[in-house]
């Protein structure tokens, strides 16, 4: 009992998604303003101007090699600030975590099909997650079938 609620406190542990495999979509996610992956510089100058105080790059590279512990739960929150995500997607539930994954798929499955132009309408805030895994497994898999190049491939 006493582990499973030192779990549910600590983001680095509650998820089958380690925090330094979110942290790492999270940067594949959105690239720095040149496409390339945000630098760790970047990151912690990105959170420390939203937290208004410092926060280290190597606090940032730690993280990202899942060696730090206790992660402090308001630079988490601001690093999804930075990256303009859902801050559940780093401190909430492992379902939480999970269904923004499906919508990290369905991007990464849209990025790399070369779509430019893609509607979709539902009467939730967020995509069901079901039907974004389906999107993004018939958008890749037509992608296979028509043996078509990722985008910028």
């Amino acid at each position: 009992m006493a582990e499973r609620a030192a779990n549910e406190r600590n983001p680095s542990v509650r998820s089958e998604l380690t925090l330094a495999h979110r942290l790492g979509r999270l940067i594949d996610y959105k690239p720095g303003t040149e496409g390339e992956r945000q630098s760790h510089y970047a990151i912690a100058a990105g959170v420390s101007e939203i937290l208004r105080r410092e926060v280290r790059s190597r606090y940032i590279e730690q993280m990202l090699a899942g060696s730090v512990a206790e992660p402090d739960v308001e630079v988490l929150a601001a690093i999804a600030l930075h990256f303009n995500v859902p801050e559940s997607y780093l401190t909430g539930t492992s379902q939480q975590q999970s269904e923004f994954e499906l919508q990290l798929d369905f991007y990464e499955a849209m990025r790399g099909s070369g779509a430019t132009i893609l509607a979709l309408r539902t009467r939730e805030d967020q995509i069901d997650p079901v039907a974004a895994r389906t999107i993004a497994t018939l958008i890749e898999t037509t992608r296979k079938r028509y043996q078509a190049p990722r985008a910028g491939h």
